[in-house]
């Protein structure tokens, strides 16, 4: 898995955010320091959660379940993986809205108890 690391554009955008936070009052200067995480699922393949915490990331998101009835098939594994490894852990729905067209059949149809 490839891990990205901070650019030297992504730092430059923080360092302006954080000087026209602290210009204009929107945030106290403390509040402006910032964590690494990543976004995974098993599509990602198998993660090397040592890896990824000695890499500087403090957090992961993990995908857990897509649409209305699929499991990913590593939310298992990754949410143990990373917890071992001392990351936050997050898990996450992959939502997939119906299209307008279902939805309005849907809405006209009675509601059954």
């Amino acid at each position: 898995m490839n891990i990205a690391k901070p650019t030297l554009e992504s730092l430059r955008i923080l360092m302006i955010t954080a000087a026209a936070s602290a210009f204009f009052g929107a945030a106290p200067r403390f509040a402006l320091a910032y964590v690494n995480g990543l976004d995974v699922y098993s599509g990602n393949g198998t993660i090397n959660w040592t890896s990824v915490k000695n890499g500087g990331y403090d957090f992961a998101f993990v995908k857990a379940t897509e649409g209305v009835n699929a499991f990913d098939s590593a939310f298992t594994t990754n949410m143990s993986g990373a917890h071992a490894a001392g990351l936050f852990v997050g898990a996450y729905h992959f939502a997939k809205p119906l299209k307008v067209r279902v939805l309005s059949v849907t809405a006209r149809s009675p509601i059954r108890c």
